[in-house]
């Protein structure tokens, strides 16, 4: 594990107090039993661009005037956004060993304490949150509040330090092995890989061991593309799923080395050394947010799910947006 840090000075915007003050749901005590559905957003985004309306840039996906606001600032290294349905945004305060959350009134609070050195986040199809860990583990914080570990090992050998995770519809996960969240721990795997879980069955499999850094993931909408970066090469990279989930050739589709999300119309949002870009599936760049510290995460949520939340290496900016995030499967 790694050494704890002191508490940070935390700054939080009087946007942020008055947008999550709007946001109904009860304050809970943190990591209390969440709703049994996938989480949706409150109200139908109206805004999104038709099939007719051309896109050729980022401002075309953003909402009139919008701009990046900073939430949040002085809480370290932050991961692994993840808005909940009852107004709260959660995420991984990587230094502090913690998943830290943004309650209704604006106040920061520890949800999970401590947290696995968790990292990236995400929802499965029944509304329960996962988590990959930088200790070696994917986790499910279950309904009651304790922790499942759905697998911590491969082939009898500890895991490396699960960085990121996305879910299919048919609940099987797809998640990054990295080495760089090893924080001194010789990789018994000796390798870094992709790998493909069934918590229904606890099947896990090895779907590549080609990329020297995977970090970010995502699915495109239909399912049949896994979207991977690698901080190494600083590229995204596209593979098709076959029937039994086996990867296709690597393809790059454009600038990436961190967390990504995929948008309902199949372009990737990722994050980079100079912010995040935007790039179609065929590998156009649409442009960047741009970010002097870069960014190291992103998530889609609030009332209508068009809120997209980025993650940094001090905090936390938001930016209106018409997209939504991509529901596998549709």
């Amino acid at each position: 594990m790694a050494k704890r840090s002191a508490p940070a000075t935390i700054v939080v915007s009087g946007a942020l107090a008055a947008m999550l003050t709007a946001c109904s749901g009860p304050t809970e005590v943190a990591n209390t039993a969440r709703p049994p559905t996938r989480p949706q957003p409150t109200r139908q985004p109206a805004n999104t661009p038709t099939s007719e309306e051309s896109v050729t840039r980022i401002d075309d996906l953003l909402a009139p005037g919008a701009a990046l606001e900073l939430l949040i600032d002085g809480v370290g290294f932050t991961e692994g956004p993840l808005w909940l349905p009852d107004g709260r945004l959660i995420f991984s305060r990587m230094s502090d060993d913690s998943v830290a959350a943004l309650g209704a009134d604006g106040a920061l609070t520890d949800y999970l304490r401590p947290s696995g050195i968790a990292n990236g986040h995400a929802f499965d199809w029944t509304g329960r949150i996962l988590q990959a860990e930088h200790a070696g583990r994917i986790t499910r914080l279950e309904l009651d509040g304790s922790v499942t570990v759905l697998a911590e090992s491969y082939d009898g050998r500890r895991l490396n330090s699960p960085n990121d995770l996305v879910v299919r519809s048919d609940g099987v996960i797809f998640f990054t092995d990295p080495s760089f969240g090893l924080n001194g721990r010789d990789s018994e795997l000796g390798f870094q890989g992709v790998f493909r879980l069934d918590p229904a069955s606890q099947d896990l499999r090895v779907l590549t061991r080609d990329l020297p850094m995977p970090n970010g993931i995502g699915l495109s909408p239909d399912e049949q593309t896994l979207y991977v970066s690698d901080t190494t090469l600083g590229q995204v990279f596209a593979f098709s799923l076959t029937e039994d989930d086996k990867l296709g050739e690597r393809q790059p589709v454009g600038a990436g080395i961190d967390g990504l999300l995929v948008d309902d119309a199949g372009r990737i949002w990722s994050t980079a050394s100079d912010g995040v870009h935007v790039l179609t599936p065929t590998g156009q760049d649409l442009g960047t947010l741009g970010l002097a510290q870069g960014a190291t995460n992103v998530a889609l949520g609030g009332s209508t799910g068009q809120t997209l939340f980025v993650a940094t290496s001090t905090g936390l900016y938001r930016v209106e947006t018409r997209v939504v995030e991509a529901a596998p499967g549709h």
